[in-house]
């Protein structure tokens, strides 16, 4: 009877947690694919600011976190 109540007790929680994990994989896949577009404007900015030009460093982190925050492309 104990085998049966822990099969049942294992059979819920994998069939209530399923769901919930492919949801957090397709936001992880997707964020990650997010960061790999927006590289292009982080890698700009810390150029810039390691020529020392603080103006253009801080207009290429703005876009950056428009990038990330799906505002631009």
């Amino acid at each position: 009877m104990k085998t049966l109540y822990a099969a049942a007790i294992l059979a819920t929680a994998f069939t209530f947690s399923s769901p919930v994990a492919g949801v957090d994989q397709a936001n992880a896949s997707d964020r990650k694919d997010r960061i790999q577009v927006c590289d292009w404007y982080r890698t700009k900015a810390q150029f810039a600011s390691l020529r020392g030009n603080r103006d253009k460093s801080e207009f290429y982190w703005h876009l950056f976190r428009a990038c990330m925050n799906d505002r631009i492309d």
